[in-house]
């Protein structure tokens, strides 16, 4: 039976171009092989992250340089310490020709889906809902579980990955920090102990809109972690 990760993605995947630096991982088919196979990228600790881009976007090249640099950081941590690569990348690419496809798989040190394999790439826009690039899904390795559908921002938020692996933070340190009550008077987050928080996220010039997460409080404070009770995603009219 096949592992989770090789169900996502296809048994194997494209290997980078030979480049300096750390191989991308085991290679089971050979030196010569152009293949890498999929399961050889799982393994507990170790996250995957895939990469929705294309050579024509502009973003994506500027996006691509800072991953690199953060990917080498890490696989030249891995080898250091003599332990197994805790982080890989999949392209999965938007690129309409095989010529800009390839064009922008020379330029990364990670592997890729198949140009060829554009249903697979579909089905894992609309799986993972991507609608703009570029794009970065990080998931667990083994099970394939989302640990973030924002790994744009949480790499440009980490540029050298000093809290990789970007574990969730407790709600109480995301929200800690100082808050305004309606009469303008500062306070902090210890007022809220105990008591059901709803996240309104709105903007002035949005006609209508509805955006709330009710967190159990009670439950983060026994647990250091928040509890979601219910999430209700409103729409902009505009």
């Amino acid at each position: 039976m096949s592992d989770p990760l090789t169900l996502l993605l296809g048994e194997r995947v494209l290997r980078p171009p030979p480049q300096d630096g750390p191989p991308l991982a085991e290679e089971p088919t050979g030196q010569g092989s152009p293949w890498l196979e999929t399961a050889s990228l799982a393994g507990p600790g170790r996250l995957v992250g895939l990469y929705f881009s294309a050579q024509w976007c502009p973003p994506c090249r500027a996006f691509t340089a800072r991953l690199a640099e953060l990917y080498r950081t890490l696989r030249a941590q891995d080898q250091e310490h003599d332990r197994v690569h805790r982080f890989e990348v999949v392209l999965v690419s938007s690129d309409a020709e095989v010529r800009g496809w390839d064009e922008q798989r020379r330029s990364m040190p990670w592997g890729a889906l198949p140009f060829e394999h554009r249903q697979r790439k579909f089905s894992l826009c609309r799986k993972f809902k991507v609608t703009t690039i570029p794009t970065l899904i990080l998931l667990d390795s083994c099970d394939t579980h989302v640990l973030t559908k924002n790994g744009v921002a949480t790499v440009t938020e980490d540029p050298h990955g000093l809290e990789f692996p970007w574990a969730p933070k407790p709600f109480a340190q995301t929200i800690a920090g100082p808050l305004i009550r309606p009469s303008g008077e500062m306070t902090d987050y210890g007022v809220l102990e105990d008591a059901h928080i709803g996240l309104y996220f709105s903007a002035n010039w949005v006609l209508t809109a509805s955006c709330m997460v009710h967190v159990d409080c009670a439950a983060e404070l026994d647990n250091d972690k928040a509890h979601v009770q219910e999430i209700a995603f409103g729409r902009f009219v505009l």
